[in-house]
């Protein structure tokens, strides 16, 4: 079934809330010059636990990394790897919520039990650095 724009905005609407540009600082072998930055997006699923669900190939560079997240309103939050899952592409992040000074963040609820084969889906994320639009 499709739906019109309108119904998509107004359903990522609220979801923006929990959606953050993470950042990935990568060092760069000696043979390459300088180090490089790359950017994905992620999710609060959790504010009790203070976890992040990202894409483990945004994480799982092989190289040292730094990472933070930038919130919406341009608030900066180190980011820590928590878990990177050895067969699916997905990782777990950690952030220290009283980096935090204005932005009021929201969580997706995860729910395990609604996951089916065949399912259909929506990803919602950023085409490269677009500061924090959402695509179908």
């Amino acid at each position: 079934m499709r739906h019109s724009p309108l119904f998509y905005f107004l359903y990522l609407l609220p979801l923006s809330l929990t959606a953050i540009n993470i950042r990935v600082l990568q060092v760069k072998s000696f043979e390459a010059t300088g180090s490089s930055y790359s950017y994905a997006s992620g999710f609060v699923v959790s504010l009790k636990h203070r976890l992040i669900l990202t894409n483990r190939h945004v994480v799982c560079g092989g190289a040292p990394t730094v990472i933070d997240g930038l919130l919406h309103n341009k608030e900066e939050l180190a980011l820590k790897v928590l878990y990177i899952d050895p067969i699916h592409d997905f990782a777990f992040l950690s952030f220290d919520a009283t980096q935090i000074k204005y932005h009021k963040l929201e969580e997706i609820e995860l729910d395990p039990e609604g996951a089916r084969v065949g399912r259909e889906i929506r990803i919602m994320g950023a085409s490269g650095w677009c500061g924090g639009s959402q695509d179908m």
